[in-house]
């Protein structure tokens, strides 16, 4: 019997010198590194994409919510949508049909748009498309000040029909920030926002492997 142990605690000595002692673990070059890491990592970054300007007339109150706050009519009096340089497709729109039936909480303090636009490609060859939008806008301190101008909200637009080569605005994530201001038109104000395009990033970690091995 103790010779048949002596024998197995023998054979385990040579497969731990074959394998490296616990103890050393930390001298191996391999060990450093996690067996659990992807093979790949991702990330999201945002690219210019699309500039949009409009004049909207002075918003009307359509009434109290059953919710609280108000409903609200922002009429697009017109406008102008843009490509950004290098974003695809290249093209001008011009914005008509549009009306923004926003709304506001209860306190004041928040709008949320919510426009819906069509856009006819000024190259009078693309079909027109559907643009709608959609965020929120802080007021600072009321929600007057939206409408008269000096403030900024976050908005983030969809796309639907066009023709074919506008596929790339149906497949994408848009996110955009709006600005207002005063406008010479009487009884309006102007409103520029600027849309950039959501991509997903893919980078390898095979290289960090390899340089942690080294």
């Amino acid at each position: 019997m103790i010779s048949i142990v002596s024998t197995a605690l023998s054979a385990l000595s040579l497969v731990s010198t074959a394998l490296g002692h616990p103890a050393n673990l930390e001298l191996r070059d391999d060990a450093a590194l996690p067996n659990s890491l992807p093979a790949s990592a991702s990330y999201t970054y945002l690219v210019p994409a699309l500039y949009l300007n409009l004049t909207v007339k002075a918003v009307m109150d359509l009434g109290p919510l059953a919710t609280g706050g108000e409903q609200l009519l922002g009429h697009i009096l017109g406008g102008h949508l843009y490509s950004e340089p290098g974003f695809e497709p290249q093209f001008s729109g011009t914005v008509k049909y549009a009306e923004d039936y926003l709304t506001s909480d209860a306190n004041g303090a928040y709008a949320r748009p919510s426009c819906s636009l069509t856009v006819v490609p000024d190259n009078g060859v693309d079909l027109p498309f559907l643009m709608e939008i959609h965020g929120v806008q802080k007021a600072v301190p009321s929600l007057d000040i939206i409408f008269a101008g000096n403030t900024t909200g976050l908005q983030a637009p969809t796309f639907f029909g066009g023709s074919a080569n506008y596929s790339n605005l149906q497949d994408s994530v848009f996110v955009g920030s709006e600005t207002a201001s005063s406008s010479p038109v009487t009884g309006a104000f102007a409103v520029a926002m600027k849309f950039s395009k959501a991509r997903i990033m893919t980078s390898s970690l095979s290289g960090v492997l390899e340089a942690n091995a080294q």
